[in-house]
């Protein structure tokens, strides 16, 4: 239920030209100087933007270093 509230909230934002960005787990947890350069970014040139207020990482950057069992 609250999935599906907190969807409904995006999509309604989105209908209005917002834009969605999506840092993904890397920059999000190991880069986050990266992510707000992209914050200050977007802000500066006017563009109206939402971060997802919550996501989890799929373990992809993991499995593709290498690490095997990590990712499991």
């Amino acid at each position: 239920m609250v999935v599906k509230q907190m969807l409904k909230k995006i999509l309604e934002k989105l209908r209005f030209g917002n834009t969605l960005y999506y840092p993904g787990c890397l920059t999000h947890f190991v880069l986050p100087s990266v992510e707000s350069n992209y914050d200050k970014i977007l802000k500066q040139i006017g563009v109206d933007f939402i971060f997802l207020p919550e996501f989890n990482c799929c373990g992809s950057p993991v499995l593709n270093a290498g690490y095997s069992k990590d990712f499991e």
